[in-house]
C-alpha cells in the first residue's frame, strides 16, 4: 500500500452487497473492511479507523443512521456515506440530522458516481486533515514565535538595564572624577598654603622672631608636609589596590591586641574632641590568619571616621566577637554620631565618594564633619576582601553608625603565593 492508500469501512447485512462493493473498489488505492451489522461495525472502526464508511441505511439492530451517529461520536473525522433501495425526503433528513452523512446513493447505485463519491469523501477527509495538521504547526510556530519574542524582549530589557547600569556607572565615575580634582584641589591646596605662608614670614622676618616663635612656625610647615604625605599615601595606596593584589603578609593575631592599638594611637584625637571610647571585646575570642597592619588600616579608617562623624563629646565603642559562624571573627566600630542616609549606604565604599556635596569640603583630620579624599572606606574595603572577609554597614540618620568586618579564621589569599604579586584580570 502507497502512501495514498485510504481505509474504507463497508457495513451491510447481506453478503452480496458487499461482495459488490468490493468488486466497484477493487483496483481503487483503498484498503476494505467490511462488517454484517452496525454493531460489528463499531468494533471495526474502532480497530481501524477508516476514512470512509459506506452504510446500508435498514439493518437489523442498528440502523444505517443510528450506526453512522455512534460511529461519528468515536470518529469525529470519518464520513458516511448512506445506501439505501428505499429513498424517501424523510430518509435524506434523517441521514442529515441525526447521522450528519456525507451523501446519501441509492441502490442500484451508478459505480461512476459511487467511486467519485468516495473519492471526494476521501479528499475531503484529508484535506479537514491536513487543515488541522497545519493549524497545529501554525500555533506550534506562534507559541515558538511568541516564545522567541518573549526571550528577545528580555534580553534587550536585561541588555537595556545593563546599559543603563553601565551608563548611570559611567555618570557616577565622571562625578567622582569631578569630586576628586574639586577635593584633591582643595586638600592640596590647604597645606601647601600653610606652608608657603609660613615659609614666607621666616624669609621676611626670620631675624626678628624668638625661638619659640620660629618652633611655632617650623611646627606648621611640618605639619603642612605631614599632611601632604598622608593624602600621597592615601591616592597611590587607593592606586595600589585598584590595580595589584600586594602581598599580604599572614600570621595568627588576637584582635584584642590590635583593637588597643588602634585605640591607643587614636587617643589624643578622641581627646581632643572630649569623646569618649569603650572597648567591647572578650577574651576567648579565636585566633585570625591575617595581615596585622591590613587590620590595624581598616579598623584605624573606621575609628577616625567615627570620630570625623560623631559631635563632640559623643561616644564611640569598639569591640569584637564571634561572627555567625566557628570560622569567623568579627570586629566593629558603633558611635552615636550623625549617621549615614540609607540610600548612600551602598556608594560609601566607591573611591573618593564622600557623604554631601564635594562643594561642602572641609579639611582636616578629626575635625567635626571634616570631609577627607574619600578614599579610606574604599581602602578598607578591599584589604578585607583580600582577607576573604567582608564588611557590613548599618545605620541610621542622626542615630549613628555601626561597621562591622566579619574576617575568617583561617582564610587565604586566593590566587595569589608568598611573594608574588599579580595584575587584577580585566
Amino acid at each position: 500500500m502507497g502512501e495514498t492508500t485510504a481505509k474504507v469501512l463497508i457495513v451491510d447485512d447481506e453478503d452480496n452487497v458487499q461482495r459488490a462493493l468490493r468488486r466497484e473498489l477493487h483496483g481503487e488505492p483503498y484498503e476494505v473492511f467490511c462488517a454484517s451489522s452496525g454493531e460489528e461495525g463499531l468494533i471495526v472502526a474502532a480497530e481501524h479507523r477508516p476514512e470512509v464508511i459506506i452504510s446500508d441505511y435498514r439493518m437489523p439492530g442498528l440502523t444505517g443512521v443510528e450506526f453512522l451517529s455512534s460511529a461519528r461520536e468515536m470518529l469525529p473525522d470519518t464520513l458516511g456515506i448512506l445506501l439505501t433501495g428505499q429513498a424517501s425526503m424523510d430518509a435524506v433528513i434523517a441521514a442529515i440530522n441525526q447521522a450528519r452523512a456525507y451523501r446519501f446513493l441509492t441502490k442500484p447505485w451508478d459505480k461512476m458516481q459511487l467511486l467519485q463519491t468516495i473519492r471526494d469523501a476521501v479528499s475531503h477527509y484529508r484535506l479537514v486533515d491536513e487543515n488541522r495538521r497545519l493549524h497545529a504547526e501554525v500555533q506550534t510556530q506562534n507559541e515558538t514565535l511568541q516564545m522567541i519574542n518573549t526571550t528577545l524582549e528580555q534580553k534587550v530589557k536585561e541588555r537595556t538595564a545593563e546599559l543603563q547600569e553601565k551608563n548611570e556607572r559611567l555618570t557616577r565615575m565622571d562625578r567622582m572624577k569631578s569630586d576628586f580634582l574639586a577635593i584633591a584641589g582643595h586638600e592640596l591646596r590647604t597645606p601647601l598654603s600653610v606652608m608657603a605662608g609660613y615659609a614666607q614670614m621666616l624669609q621676611d622676618t626670620g631675624d626678628q622672631l624668638d625661638d619659640l616663635q620660629k618652633k611655632t612656625m617650623y611646627d606648621q610647615i611640618a605639619g603642612g608636609a605631614e599632611r601632604l604625605s598622608t593624602i600621597t599615601d592615601q591616592i597611590l595606596d587607593m592606586a595600589r589596590e585598584e590595580r595589584i593584589v600586594t602581598l599580604l603578609r599572614r600570621q595568627d593575631c588576637h584582635v584584642g591586641g590590635l583593637i588597643d592599638r588602634v585605640v591607643d594611637g587614636c587617643r589624643t584625637f578622641l581627646e581632643a574632641r572630649g569623646q569618649s571610647i569603650a572597648l567591647d571585646v572578650p577574651g576567648d575570642l579565636p585566633v585570625i590568619t591575617a595581615d596585622p597592619n591590613g587590620v590595624t588600616d581598616v579598623l584605624t579608617n573606621l575609628l577616625l571616621n567615627a570620630i570625623r562623624f560623631t559631635q563632640d563629646g559623643g561616644s564611640i565603642v569598639v569591640g569584637a566577637g564571634a561572627g555567625a559562624g566557628a570560622d569567623e571573627v568579627l570586629t566593629y566600630v558603633q558611635d552615636n554620631g550623625l549617621g549615614i542616609p540609607k540610600d548612600e549606604q551602598d556608594r560609601i565604599f566607591e573611591p573618593f565618594y564622600e557623604v554631601g556635596s564635594a562643594l561642602h569640603h572641609s579639611s582636616g583630620r578629626i575635625e567635626f564633619q571634616s570631609k577627607s579624599m574619600g578614599l579610606g572606606l574604599a581602602i578598607a574595603k578591599s584589604i578585607v576582601a583580600r582577607h576573604g572577609g567582608r564588611i557590613a554597614v548599618d545605620s541610621e540618620p542622626d542615630a549613628g553608625s555601626t561597621f562591622t568586618v566579619y574576617w575568617p579564621c583561617a582564610g587565604s589569599l586566593e590566587g595569589v603565593a608568598a611573594g608574588v604579586v599579580r595584575e587584577h584580570p580585566e
